[in-house]
């Protein structure tokens, strides 16, 4: 079903719209001013125009442009051009990776301190190394504990099989109740570890391939 807005919830967004945009002119104005002469020439304003403009699409927000542009820039001075745009691109890897692990709040603040201490593109592949050996490590952890998971409710199912059968079944019902609430438990825990499985599986997708 199609979600209908009324005249006033469009009203509102187009507003809070229009005021997001005033604040990322003035936050982009106000680096702008301190990029050094020798760097306007050399493509630096356009290619940190282009990677604030990627963020703030990515989290909704000019946080990211406001504190950690004038970082970037701080490193910069120290970078050819090409150094710049790989440096940023990797930045923007990590952003989308920790926005899926870790939701907007923890991945801004997680970006903040990357800003602050990775002065290189060398840096900053090193937490997207990190990252993704982690989110490895728990795919690797999940799919375990799934398929252990997945062994004993096959146990429990073929002792609830054998507990309904015969003609003193009706006598171990209190044992095929315990089973049948064993089993519902294990198929739970199995769908837990398939959504983090499955998760993972996605992010890790997206960040070797972009």
């Amino acid at each position: 079903m199609a979600v209908v807005f009324d005249n006033k919830e469009k009203e509102h967004a187009a507003a809070g719209d229009y005021e997001m945009n005033i604040l990322r002119n003035v936050v982009r104005e106000t680096w702008r001013k301190t990029v050094p002469e020798r760097q306007k020439s050399n493509g630096t304003i356009e290619t940190l125009e282009v990677h604030a403009g990627r963020m703030g699409k990515l989290f909704n927000n000019a946080d990211y442009e406001a504190i950690c542009i004038p970082q970037i820039l701080e490193h910069s001075k120290y970078m050819s051009a090409v150094e710049l745009r790989n440096y940023t691109m990797t930045v923007e890897r990590l952003g989308r990776i920790y926005q899926q692990v870790y939701g907007n709040e923890i991945a801004g603040l997680l970006l903040i301190g990357i800003a602050k201490k990775a002065r290189d593109t060398s840096s900053v592949r090193r937490y997207l190394e990190l990252i993704i050996s982690l989110l490895e490590k728990r795919n690797t952890r999940h799919l375990k504990l799934s398929d252990k998971e997945a062994a004993e409710l096959r146990i429990l199912s073929l002792r609830l099989y054998k507990s309904q059968r015969g003609i003193l079944s009706f006598l171990r019902k209190g044992e095929t109740a315990v089973l049948g609430s064993l089993i519902e438990d294990k198929k739970r825990r199995i769908s837990r570890h398939s959504r983090k499985i499955s998760k993972y599986s996605n992010v890790l997708g997206g960040a070797k391939h972009a």
